[in-house]
């Protein structure tokens, strides 16, 4: 209980009493595939594992003791959740083409990707890099204390954007505000933003 938490498909925190285990216990029914999180209070990372629990019966005297097993199940859930967002992005995309409707759901979506159950949502947002300048022209943002959408600010003030563009690779990183011209980094420090991924997008 110390290193870990157990959470539900919804990222609530689930009470000893709602453990497979406990169920087991409670009603003395075996009880198979049942999909709990184990959250890692050290960095929130979270492992999805599929509980099944078969009760051992001694004579009349009932219940003596329980077999369990666990599988992980990680890669099965996160597929499926990510696919439940894709086909709501689907959905809506299917209603209308406008470039404004189509930048917005798929910014939802990627910030929804990026988000595990039970975390504030992350943000996304859409640059647009126009020689000298990129500016934020479109941002998810559910929970943010500021935000950016709209701004232009100069490139060279932002050397994670720079290698973007200079390798046309994607860039992962802990943000090291320093890094930053001054403009960019009182600008980021107003967003409370701590990790970034830059996938680069390019228009043919």
């Amino acid at each position: 209980a110390e290193r870990w938490e157990r959470i539900g498909a919804d990222g609530s925190i689930l009470p000893e009493d709602q453990s497979p285990l406990s169920a087991a216990m409670r009603t003395g029914l075996a009880t198979e595939g049942i999909v709990m999180g184990m959250r890692r209070r050290s960095d929130k990372a979270i492992r999805w594992l599929s509980f099944s629990i078969v009760p051992i019966r001694q004579g009349q005297r009932g219940v003596s003791r329980y077999v369990s097993s666990a599988t992980d199940v990680t890669e099965r859930v996160d597929s499926t959740r990510e696919m439940r967002i894709l086909s709501e992005a689907s959905a809506s995309l299917a209603a209308s083409l406008e470039p404004a409707v189509v930048i917005r759901t798929l910014i939802k979506a990627a910030a929804r990707m990026c988000s595990a159950p039970g975390e504030q949502q992350r943000r996304a947002q859409l640059f647009v890099i126009d020689g000298a300048l990129f500016t934020i022209v479109a941002e998810d943002d559910v929970e943010s204390t500021a935000t950016l959408e709209g701004v232009s600010l100069p490139l060279s003030e932002h050397p994670y954007l720079q290698r973007v563009v200079a390798n046309k690779e994607a860039v992962v990183a802990a943000l090291d505000y320093t890094e930053f011209g001054a403009a960019i980094a009182s600008a980021m420090r107003k967003t409370e933003v701590r990790s970034c991924a830059w996938i680069p997008i390019e228009q043919m």
